[in-house]
């Protein structure tokens, strides 16, 4: 039962199954979404797919374009879709027509692989070479056993798969208006003596939690006492990584167990309360506008940002923003963790170019002049670990002409791991206590689970009682939803 589930591609949500991903990876007849080489000539046809917004779209093309330019045997029909349920409806709705290279996220190439939808890129790759160039965190990010259901390379095991090249890994930084920091600061410090005064973000040291709730409430003052007008300093917050940074997650290593009710995931959920209930945050519930459009628009000092946002930025943001790391909790052993979300290069299983296919995924996640130019035009962070410090310090001028952020480097330290000593802009040395995790749903066979929770603390779920509205304690709405969670987690081992 469990393989024929895991074949038809059924997911879970609430331990219901639902049929309507189950028809979506129903066979269709071919369409032109596969390639093929032209014997007389030696030209590659093939499909390439992906998804984003307009700025996104506008990069791949380049990148594409410049691949073609360098290896005129190759054409290349690029389908691309404007945001992420569109795309996945399409890709289901092919059956096992899909294009011969495209995109999936992380936490989606699980349920393609086991139902037998991507082909294995193991004979194309070095994989010892692979990690020698990319994060280690990168290289393995689409490695995975279908018959054991586990994250990782595994050399030895013929059932470990490589599905994927990284297209990037996030990650997700705090991100602040620097401009209207700098003059609230301003106005804050004017008279206090120096100990007492509020200095920019570090890109090296976190916020605690309490020092953010502390300097958002402080300019939060300032800012409603200047222009006579509500504020919330911080547009929205990532809730994963509140949770990471305390040394806490939803389940143990494997998925098997709910670890939600531990001391440390109920005080990271209890901090996410405290911005709404101090007015950090805008309301639950409330009118105000999202969180990305009010940060943008000038109306908060904080949002969470990716690397892949970066053209979008230059294009609408009037003002200086930087970077810093991601608040660190009290609990012992946490350290600035950052929720990070990788997208990945797959090939269908049913191509007929797998190999072409492959060289061009390699091509765009590790040959060093198509890397530089993703960086140079907004779309990512550097997978090569040799580009960091060109990145970072923008030694070759790529980014002179470009604004904001200065502190790209809080980026670099997410997916470099921590505890390393490294030297900052003004030549002092530091220990890195920055990194990142992988999105929880990254691990399990459905993300559905995650959005049941969210709407759990929201007070959509059949309690009712909503944490953010202060209605019901984090430590009671925790208990109560993990028994919940616990069924999920069982029944996707189960299938």
């Amino acid at each position: 039962m469990r393989n024929f589930w895991k074949k038809c591609g059924i997911m879970l949500t609430a331990g219901v199954l639902t049929a309507a991903t189950a028809l979506s990876f129903t066979a269709c007849n071919p369409s032109d979404n596969r390639g093929h080489v032209d014997e007389e000539t030696g030209t590659v046809y093939l499909t390439f797919a992906g998804r984003s917004n307009d700025a996104e779209e506008a990069n791949f093309r380049t990148f594409i374009n410049q691949f073609m330019d360098e290896h005129p045997n190759y054409v290349i029909d690029v389908q691309w879709y404007a945001n992420e349920t569109a795309y996945m409806l399409a890709l289901k709705g092919m059956g096992s027509d899909l294009p011969d290279l495209f995109f999936l996220g992380s936490d989606q190439f699980v349920s393609f692989a086991e139902a037998g939808l991507l082909a294995d890129y193991k004979e194309y790759v070095d994989m010892d070479e692979l990690k020698s160039l990319i994060y280690t965190e990168a290289a393995e990010a689409y490695c995975y056993n279908t018959v054991t259901d586990e994250f990782g390379w595994d050399p030895d095991n013929p059932d470990c798969g490589f599905y994927g090249y990284p297209k990037d890994q996030g990650p997700y930084a705090l991100m602040y208006n620097k401009t209207l920091f700098t003059e609230l600061a301003d106005i804050y410090n004017n008279g206090r003596p120096e100990s007492e005064q509020i200095s920019l973000p570090s890109a090296t040291r976190p916020y605690t939690y309490q020092e953010f709730i502390d300097v958002c409430l402080a300019l939060k003052d300032v800012y409603e006492a200047t222009y006579n007008q509500a504020f919330y300093p911080c547009a929205e917050y990532d809730l994963d990584s509140a949770i990471y940074s305390n040394n806490a997650d939803y389940f143990d290593e494997g998925a098997f167990h709910q670890t939600i009710t531990t001391d440390n995931f109920v005080q990271a959920i209890e901090f996410f309360q405290d911005l709404y209930t101090e007015g950090v945050v805008p309301p639950h519930g409330g009118t105000y506008a999202g969180g990305e459009s009010a940060f943008i628009n000038g109306n908060a000092l904080f949002y969470y940002v990716g690397p892949w946002k970066m053209k979008d930025y230059w294009q609408s943001i009037t003002f200086e923003w930087d970077l810093t790391p991601c608040c660190v909790g009290p609990a012992e052993g946490a350290v600035s963790t950052a929720y990070m979300g990788s997208m990945g290069y797959c090939i269908a299983a049913k191509s007929q170019v797998k190999e072409q296919a492959a060289y061009l995924a390699e091509w765009l996640a590790t040959n060093e002049g198509a890397q530089r130019s993703q960086y140079m035009r907004g779309q990512s962070i550097p997978n090569l670990i040799s580009l960091a410090d060109e990145f970072n310090n923008d030694t070759l001028g790529l980014l002179a002409n470009r604004e904001s952020p200065d502190h790209r480097s809080v980026w670099i330290d997410i997916v470099d791991g921590y505890g390393t000593t490294k030297v900052d802009e003004n030549g002092e040395e530091y220990t890195d206590c920055v990194t990142g995790r992988w999105r929880a749903a990254r691990f399990t066979y459905s993300s559905a689970w995650r959005t049941d929770f969210s709407s759990w603390l929201s007070g959509q779920g059949t309690n009712g009682k909503c944490v953010w509205c202060n209605e019901i304690t984090a430590k009671e709405s925790l208990e109560q939803f993990a028994p919940l969670l616990q069924q999920l987690l069982d029944d996707m081992k189960a299938m």
